[in-house]
């Protein structure tokens, strides 16, 4: 793989890996908001990374090989995979939210 393309790869991949450390140190924990903060920045650094990979253009980017097309389709299947982990962990932020002003709500109707 050509450097600039390994470079913002490697980003992606080891900002994952501490995102799956903080998480096993975690346990079965939940996340505190800050950690929940934390993670969606990490993720959104991920998917910077990998989109600045895919639109690097010849001869920086991904070859014009069947090798270089595999690591494109990787890299873009990654970068599917990373939005999903984003826009779930947007939900179980804006899930809470949702649950807590209905439970004030609640009171008022008694």
């Amino acid at each position: 793989m050509r450097p600039r393309i390994r470079h913002y790869m490697s980003i992606d991949e080891l900002t994952r890996e501490i995102i799956e450390i903080k998480q096993g140190l975690l346990g079965d924990q939940p996340m505190d908001a800050q950690a929940i903060v934390e993670q969606q920045e990490s993720l959104r650094e991920c998917i910077a990374a990998l989109e600045a990979a895919l639109a690097l253009p010849t001869p920086y980017g991904f070859p014009n090989t069947e090798l270089g097309e595999q690591k494109r389709q990787e890299a873009e299947r990654v970068l599917g995979v990373r939005r999903e982990e984003l826009a779930d962990a947007e939900k179980a932020t804006a899930a809470p939210a949702a649950g807590s002003s209905s439970d004030t709500s609640s009171p008022d109707t008694q």
